[in-house]
């Protein structure tokens, strides 16, 4: 319950400051918006060193941080803050969850992707691109309609274009992210 409330009462803050007048924004600069990056970026994994992880470390919610958290240490030229996604990387062994079809277990496939980019290591994705590779070779003729679990079969709704198809960020991209067009 309380996890819920700082969520909704963050959402609100945010929503809020995204609704400043445009004058207060103005007064937001790059070097600001940076300071403000590295502080949340550095709050984010002390807080996890003090608390521990609420949800493992391929769920899609840690996903959507090592997104925000790449980004910064992109920007920041922060190999520190990239040895620490590799690191993370390495306790997930390359792997996603263990939903197979499930577009949400695929979500921390985009840091893997991101740090295949760097490195070139062709184990970083190895695991990842298998699997993909394997649900481009299903027949994916079943209709998208929200019913019957189809978000466990088929990346039927909108958080999969998020959550799913990070691969194409590789080269080759593999079979899945082709057939993620050919639909009807």
């Amino acid at each position: 319950m309380r996890n819920t409330r700082k969520t909704w009462c963050l959402a609100g803050i945010t929503g809020a400051a995204m609704a400043l007048p445009a004058r207060t924004q103005e007064r937001l600069s790059h070097d600001s918006l940076f300071v403000y990056m590295k502080k949340v970026n550095d709050w984010q994994f002390k807080n996890l060193e003090r608390k521990g992880w609420t949800w493992s470390k391929w769920d899609w919610t840690n996903g959507a941080l090592y997104a925000g958290a790449y980004a910064y240490a992109e920007i920041a030229n922060d190999p520190a803050n990239i040895e620490r996604l590799v690191r993370i990387s390495e306790d997930n062994g390359w792997n996603t969850g263990p939903r197979r079809l499930f577009a949400d277990d695929y979500c921390v496939g985009q840091l893997y992707a991101q740090l295949y980019r760097v490195y070139g290591d062709e184990p970083m994705i190895r695991r990842w691109r298998s699997l993909a590779d394997s649900i481009g070779k299903l027949p994916h003729d079943e209709p998208l309609d929200w019913k019957n679990h189809i978000h466990m079969r088929e990346w039927a709704w909108c958080d999969a274009l998020f959550m799913g198809p990070r691969l194409w960020r590789t080269s080759p991209p593999p079979r899945a992210i082709l057939l993620t067009w050919k639909r009807p």
